[in-house]
C-alpha cells in the first residue's frame, strides 16, 4: 500500500466523528495537536492541511473547551462533504491486501478484515500508522517498544533512597500523560477516563506512570490491540516497585495509625478532621504519628490528606477487600448523617454505597445527584449520572429502580442537547415497554417536541392531532391527563409558530389558555407558568397588531 497523504489519513481519523458535540471539555482528539499525533504528522504541516481542507468545505472549525487544555481552543470536525470523501476512502481502501504478523505467524488479509485482530474505531488509520513501506503490520510489537528513554532517567532505587514523600521529578500535565500511553501503546485512541485515572494516582510522576504502565500491560489490564483500558482504581495493580517505596512506612504505623491511613485511602478528597474523628475513636497523639513520619499531612482547615496519591494508592491496595467494603459503607453513613443537600455530596454517598456492595442505596443517591444536576442544568453531569444508574441496575438488578423513568430523564436530556434522533430511538424503547394511557400520551407528546425541534412539522401535528383526539374520547381526565391536553396545545401551537402561521397559533395558544383556567377552577392552581412565557415569547415575534391581540390573551 502507497503511504497515505496527511490530508487522507485526517479524513480517516475524523470520519470517526463527523460532528464533535459541544461537550464540556471537549476530547483532545479533535483539537490540532490531538490531529497530529494521531496521524503522525507535525502540527505546523496538520494546520496548513486543516486551513486548505476548510477552505474546500471538507472540514468545518468551531471554538471548544478541550480536554488538557487550560484554554478554548479550536476543535475540528467533518462537513457532509467531508463526510462523502472520508466514507469513499475507506471504501476504496477495504480491498487493499496486507500482511500482518500475529502469534499464530504472518498472513494476507484484506484491509476490512482488520477488525478480527484489534479493536477501535479508527481501525484502518491504525493500520496505516503501523504498517511499513511493503504493507506489512506487525501487531505482535503493538505495546512492547521500549519507549522509556527520554521520559526519565531516575530508577526506583533511587526514589527508594529518599525521602519517601518528596521528589525531584518534574511532573507531567495531562497531555504529556497521553503522549506516554501513546508511546507505550503504540495507539491513539486514549479514553479521557483512563488518562484521568493514571494522571491522579500517579500525581504525574513520570517514573511511576510508566512503571503503571508496565505492570497493567505484563498483566493484561491494558491491551491496546482490543482496546482495553483500566476504568477504576479496583482494576489497577500495584506494581512491586512502588509497593516497596511505601508499604514498609504503613507497616511500621500503630493499629490506630492503620485505621486512620486506611480510613482516608477510601476518600476522593481531602477528610475533614471532624468527619474522621465520629467515624473513629481518636486521640491526638494518633494524628500526629502519621503526619510525623510524613503518611499524612493536616491543612489550617483540619483536614488530613495524602502528600502523594501513590501513598494513597498503595495503602488503599493493601486493604483486604471485606474491610474496604465496611469503610465505604461506614464513611457513606457518615456523609449521610452530615445532611448536604448538594449534587457532589449526593454522588460521593453513592459511590460509597456502591463500593460496599450496597448497589439499593448508592442507586437512591446516585438518582438524587442526577436530579440535582438535571435542575440546574448540568446536561453532561446529569447524563453520566443517569447512564450510571442504568449501568449499576444492570449489573446488580436493583430493586425499587424505575428503569423508565431513568430512561425518560435522560430522554429529556438529549432533546436539551439537540439530539433528537438518539432522543426518538431512545422514545421508541421506552414506548414499546409502555401500557399506561398516561405513559403513551407523555411519550408522544415528547415525540412530537423532538419532530418539531428537527422540523418534521407535518409528521408532529399529525402526532399530536392524534393524541388529542385520544383524549377528547374519554370522559373525566384527571389531573396529569389535563396537564398533558394543556401540553399538546402548546406543542400544537408551537408548531404553528414556527410554521409562521400566526393566526392559527393564537386561536390555539387562546384555548390553551381557556383549559388551563378549567385546571385552576378544579384544582385551585395558578395559570401554569409556561403558557404565560409562551405567549409573552410569541409576542416578541410577531406584528404590531398581533402584539394587542396577545397582550390582551395572556391578561
Amino acid at each position: 500500500m502507497d503511504d497515505l497523504p496527511g490530508r487522507k489519513k485526517i479524513l480517516l481519523h475524523l470520519v470517526v466523528k463527523e460532528k464533535v458535540k459541544q461537550d464540556n471539555p471537549c476530547s483532545f482528539s479533535y483539537c490540532q495537536e490531538g490531529i497530529a499525533e494521531a496521524v503522525g504528522l507535525s502540527q505546523n504541516r496538520v494546520s496548513k492541511l486543516l486551513e486548505d481542507m476548510k477552505d474546500k468545505g471538507i472540514v468545518e472549525e468551531d471554538f471548544g473547551d478541550v480536554k488538557g487544555s487550560p484554554h478554548r481552543r479550536k476543535i475540528y470536525y467533518l462537513s457532509e462533504k467531508g463526510i462523502s470523501e472520508a466514507e469513499k476512502l475507506k471504501e476504496s481502501l477495504e480491498e487493499e491486501i496486507i500482511k500482518i504478523k500475529t502469534e499464530s505467524g504472518v498472513s494476507k488479509i484484506e484491509l476490512k478484515e482488520i477488525g478480527k485482530y484489534v479493536t477501535g474505531s479508527r481501525l484502518f488509520l491504525f493500520a496505516v500508522n503501523h504498517m511499513d513501506p511493503d504493507s506489512f503490520l506487525d501487531l505482535t510489537d503493538i505495546g512492547e517498544k521500549d519507549t522509556d528513554k527520554g521520559i526519565s532517567s531516575q530508577e526506583i532505587e533511587d526514589f527508594r533512597s529518599k525521602n519517601y514523600a518528596s521528589f525531584d521529578a518534574e511532573s507531567f500535565d495531562w497531555k504529556d500523560t497521553r503522549k506516554i500511553i501513546m508511546k507505550k501503546t503504540g495507539r491513539v485512541e486514549i479514553p479521557d477516563e483512563s488518562v484521568d485515572l493514571i494522571l491522579d494516582i500517579t500525581d504525574g510522576t513520570p517514573l511511576f506512570i510508566t512503571t503503571l504502565l508496565n505492570e497493567m500491560i505484563e498483566k493484561g489490564i491494558l491491551d491496546p490491540l482490543r482496546l482495553i483500558f483500566p476504568k477504576s482504581i479496583e482494576e489497577l495493580p500495584l506494581p512491586k516497585k512502588i509497593e516497596s517505596i511505601y508499604r514498609p512506612k504503613y507497616q511500621e504505623s500503630s493499629d490506630k495509625g492503620k485505621e486512620i491511613l486506611e480510613f482516608c485511602s477510601c476518600m476522593r478528597k481531602d477528610v475533614p478532621f471532624d468527619l474522621i474523628e465520629n467515624a473513629i475513636d481518636l486521640k491526638k497523639k494518633d494524628i500526629d504519628e502519621v503526619t510525623d513520619v510524613g503518611l499524612l499531612t493536616k491543612n489550617s482547615q483540619g483536614e488530613l490528606s495524602f502528600p502523594h496519591n501513590m501513598i494513597k494508592f498503595t495503602v488503599y491496595k493493601t486493604i483486604p477487600s471485606d474491610k474496604k467494603k465496611e469503610l465505604h459503607n461506614m464513611i457513606a453513613e457518615e456523609l449521610k448523617s452530615a445532611d448536604t443537600e448538594d449534587e457532589e455530596s449526593y454522588f460521593s454517598i453513592g459511590e460509597h454505597y456502591e463500593n460496599a456492595g450496597v448497589s439499593d442505596k448508592a442507586c437512591k443517591f446516585y438518582l438524587k445527584a442526577a436530579q440535582k444536576a438535571k435542575d440546574r442544568y448540568d446536561n453532561e453531569d446529569a447524563l453520566k449520572a443517569f447512564d450510571h444508574l442504568l449501568e449499576l441496575d444492570e449489573k446488580s438488578e436493583v430493586e425499587n429502580i424505575d428503569k423508565s423513568d431513568i430512561l425518560e430523564n435522560i430522554v429529556d436530556l438529549q432533546i436539551r442537547e439537540k439530539d433528537f434522533k438518539k432522543a426518538l430511538d431512545s422514545l421508541d424503547n421506552i414506548k414499546a415497554k409502555s401500557e399506561r394511557f398516561e405513559d403513551l400520551i407523555r411519550l408522544d407528546r415528547k415525540r412530537a417536541t423532538c419532530m418539531r425541534k428537527m422540523r418534521d412539522y407535518e409528521e408532529a401535528l399529525d402526532l399530536v392531532e392524534k393524541r388529542l383526539n385520544d383524549l377528547s374520547q374519554r370522559d373525566g381526565l384527571s389531573f396529569d391527563l389535563e396537564r398533558e391536553k394543556c401540553r399538546l396545545f402548546k406543542e400544537k401551537g408551537m408548531v404553528h409558530l414556527r410554521k409562521n402561521d400566526y393566526d392559527e397559533s393564537q386561536k390555539i395558544f387562546l384555548e390553551l389558555k381557556r383549559l388551563s383556567k378549567k385546571i385552576l377552577i378544579v384544582e385551585k392552581m395558578k395559570l401554569p407558568l409556561y403558557i404565560t412565557l409562551e405567549l409573552s415569547h410569541i409576542s416578541d415575534r410577531i406584528s404590531t397588531r398581533q402584539k394587542r391581540n396577545f397582550r390582551e390573551l395572556s391578561r
